[in-house]
């Protein structure tokens, strides 16, 4: 569809009455940002991807968060960079980066 809706909360509003509704809307890229991304993913090797996943796995002896194949999905999963601390650590030999931060948010 066009148009995506996403529920996020609802509830009874005591001094109206009224449900309230928090409404999330993203249109599909046109023109020239469907070009660019439609020539991003035609570029984007998967046998590659799985290759570089396999060597991460091998390395670090545990399997990526996300399993799925994809440029999305393989990004989501280095982009904390949790992945590639340990994976630069368990390279050198020694730990470089003592501090990995674990944490989902950014923001303290």
């Amino acid at each position: 569809s066009f148009y995506s809706f996403s529920h996020k909360s609802s509830g009874i509003n005591a001094e109206y009455g009224l449900a309230t509704y928090t409404m999330s809307v993203r249109a599909k890229k046109s023109g020239l940002s469907a070009d660019i991304q439609k020539k991003l993913e035609a570029k984007y090797n998967l046998d590659q991807e799985k290759q570089c996943r396999a060597w991460i796995e091998e390395v670090l002896g545990e399997p990526l968060s996300a399993q799925e194949v994809g440029m999305h999905n393989f990004a989501s999963c280095l982009k904390d960079g949790q992945v590639l601390c340990r994976l630069l650590n368990t390279l050198n030999g020694e730990t470089l980066i003592k501090k990995i931060n674990t944490q989902k948010k950014a923001i303290k």
